[in-house]
């Protein structure tokens, strides 16, 4: 093995510096996963090429441990075992010494399928069985005094919507896959893991093994989708399997097809908003239906459905509101969130729906966001508190910079006079300005994931240098760690050092994502600063102190009732996009976008800035399939504040999408109610719109006719 730089070494886990598919081993076979040719069905034979000595194919009854899987959230099959729960299930993996003819084999692999519909399979099945069961999690919240029917009949303005979003940012990191040897008694993992006891536990359940007999070495990982924490773990199996098999080390590695079908695809989230408006824009009432599309099995369906109930109301205060949220079955592979982004879908349902009470009402998007959004810190709404703060100072700030009122007037005035039919403005620019706002939760006290306490220590040595002991963390992190060590600390910053590994060499029992968290982690820091400074200048060193997330503040959050506090910390933003189309491709071209953060006090604003920017041109080549739109203008700012420092970078997967389709909204006078849009999506929406007004009109006309033939 070609290993270039080691961390150090703690037991039966180490990290290496390199990707697993740079790395190789003496002597090295490889794998391809033949897959399931249908969506649905059982199988009824597989038929293998003729292959030659040292080339293997392996299916479920081949597993030495276990092929189903028990996970926290529900059992997870390693290979189908007959039975097709979607197109390109794993049925097996063929593994030999040379990797041309290892992906030709498995193409010559060939899989008879009964197509009897899956519902005639599962009459025939226990229907509490949760690998078969139609609904994987479910959610409902009430609250108000009122009956919310009642209030809809006789509500002032009642508008109902069906929102639906599926933005995947592009992709264009490491396919997954990993390395396992199995030698002497003993496995060996090179793997992108970021969950080591989740991946420990599958290798024991599938191979069999005891703990002490699997080593697993760490390499680089940047994946923040679901499936890259949990089914990783599964695809390792899969090789570790393979490996056990022949007495071979085994190579596995997706394609790009692969990655983007079965590791980063996401399903579709459709959220369905019944909304009541009083004539002054106060929010009397909102009904939420939220249904999303899990895939076959997805252990992560009630965490998922839990943070879009959280976010489903953002931080309004509606006097009466009921949110019902189911994630079901489908003949699709798992769906994958991004953990930091997963309630995106909820606040892309929310503000366009919001803006959709504004074109009904005549209020303006920054008006009725003021009447109905808290002000109070820690305020609460619904059933939850969020700890934000100075969120109208936000808004204010953003209206400001975008001169937002003005435009908005001005846009909505040539909208309706084009809808009018004034011939002076046919010819005019299509124009919209769109405005959002949203928080981003840090630290979520319902996670699973987040079961055990967070902590971080920090070394004096002896020579007054300091030592930071802490997960692996961003190079962003590590410069704004930097500076808030050597300000607090009055020292050098060439004096501070990291180790990604914890002193007492325990294994992390949580995924990396649930430590990459700037607010929790970075107040943890300061705790410990804090404490140094308070040290005896006589104190022996070296000396080392450790501080961990408090106990009280996960009580803040009552997992069983569903209510209460259920984030460590909250940041804030605000953004308007505006844009112009192009009369004769209709495409969009993005003229300004103002982005208004308040994320607490900046450790380093020029990162922060670079977090955004960097984070804008990911969203901006997500909205539209197979095209990157760019704005000419980009602002952003910060809001002053001396609170602690909150996790912001996430932000704009949470404002942008929003802000950008009701922006298209006001250009063409019609609802974009999707993302992500196709290039000729807009076209083809404004052709239905006109043949939808000429019908209605031909239809009046005919109406009008009749009338003065009775006469």
């Amino acid at each position: 093995m070609s290993e270039k730089k080691k961390t150090k070494k703690s037991g039966s886990v180490s990290s290496q510096s390199e990707f697993y598919s740079d790395l190789s081993v003496n002597g090295m076979w490889y794998a391809k996963i033949v897959r399931a040719p249908a969506k649905s069905g059982s199988i009824t034979s597989i038929t293998t090429p003729d292959l030659p000595d040292e080339y293997y194919f392996f299916t479920a009854r081949n597993v030495p441990g276990k092929n189903i899987i028990d996970s926290p959230s529900g059992k997870i099959p390693l290979f189908c075992e007959g039975s097709i729960s979607y197109l390109g299930e794993p049925v097996g993996i063929l593994t030999g010494p040379d990797e041309k003819q290892v992906n030709e084999y498995a193409r010559d692999v060939v899989i008879t399928v009964d197509d009897t519909p899956l519902e005639s399979y599962l009459e025939e099945t226990d229907k509490s069985n949760e690998l078969f069961s139609a609904v994987m999690a479910k959610r409902i919240l009430k609250d108000g005094t009122e009956d919310i029917n009642s209030v809809f009949e006789t509500a002032d303005i009642v508008s109902q919507n069906c929102w639906i979003n599926s933005i995947q940012t592009p992709d264009y990191g490491e396919p997954i896959g990993a390395i396992c040897a199995y030698e002497k008694e003993q496995l060996t993992v090179y793997a992108p893991t970021q969950w080591i006891a989740n991946l420990r536990d599958i290798l024991m359940q599938s191979m069999g093994l005891e703990s002490s007999r699997i080593i697993i070495k760490k390499t680089k990982s940047k994946n923040l989708w679901t499936n890259g924490i949990w089914y990783n773990s599964v695809i390792t199996a899969q090789v570790a399997i393979a490996s056990y098999l022949t007495g071979h080390a085994v190579k596995l590695m997706y394609t790009r097809d692969e990655q983007e079908q079965f590791m980063t695809c996401m399903h579709d989230v459709t959220i369905t908003h019944k909304t009541a408006l009083s004539k002054d824009g106060t929010l009397l009432a909102m009904q939420i239906d939220i249904d999303v599309d899990a895939g076959s099995y997805n252990p992560f369906a009630q965490e998922i459905i839990d943070r879009l109930v959280i976010a489903s109301a953002g931080c309004y205060a509606p006097k009466n509101i009921s949110v019902m949220a189911t994630a079901y079955r489908s003949a699709k592979p798992p769906s994958s969130f991004n953990f930091h982004t997963v309630d995106a879908s909820a606040f892309f349902a929310l503000e366009n729906q919001i803006n959709e009470l504004c074109r009904k009402s005549q209020l303006s998007p920054l008006e009725i966001r003021k009447k109905n959004i808290r002000i109070e810190k820690n305020h609460p709404v619904s059933h939850f508190i969020f700890p934000l703060d100075k969120t109208h100072e936000t808004l204010d700030a953003l209206a400001l910079s975008s001169d937002f009122n003005r435009k908005y007037a001005a846009y909505h005035l040539n909208e309706m006079q084009r809808h009018d039919g004034l011939e002076e403005t046919q010819q005019s620019p299509l124009r919209g300005i769109g405005f959002s706002c949203a928080f981003e939760g840090s630290g979520y006290f319902g996670s699973e994931l987040y079961s055990t306490d967070q902590e971080l220590s920090v070394t004096k040595e002896k020579d007054g240098s300091i030592t930071i002991y802490s997960p692996p963390i961003s190079e962003s992190i590590r410069t704004i760690w930097t500076e808030l060590a050597s300000t607090s600390l009055n020292i050098a910053k060439s004096d501070i050092t990291f180790d990604a590994h914890a002193a007492d060499a325990k294994e992390p029992q949580l995924p990396e994502n649930a430590y990459s968290n700037i607010s929790i982690m970075t107040r943890l820091l300061q705790k410990c600063c804090d404490a140094i400074k308070k040290l005896d200048a006589k104190a022996a060193l070296p000396v080392t102190v450790k501080r961990k997330t408090s106990p009280t503040e996960r009580k803040a959050w009552n997992k069983a009732s569903f209510s209460g506090k259920p984030f460590h910390s909250a940041s804030f933003a605000a953004a308007t996009v505006e844009l112009e189309l192009d009369p004769c491709t209709f495409s969009a071209f993005v003229r300004q976008i103002h982005v208004v953060i308040n994320g607490g006090r900046l450790l380093n604003y020029q990162a922060a800035e670079r977090t955004i920017k960097l984070t804008l041109q990911k969203i901006l080549s997500a909205l539209v399939k197979n095209e990157t739109l760019s704005s000419a203008q980009t602002h952003i700012s910060f809001i002053k504040s001396d609170e602690p420092p909150v996790q912001l970078g996430n932000l704009i997967y949470r404002t942008i999408p929003a802000a950008y389709t009701q922006a298209l909204t006001q250009a063409l006078g019609y609802s974009i109610t999707t993302l992500p849009l196709k290039t000729n999506s807009l076209f083809l929406k404004l052709l239905e719109q006109r043949i939808k007004e000429e019908a209605e009109r031909a239809q009046e006309e005919e109406k009008e006719k009749k009338e003065e033939e009775s006469e």
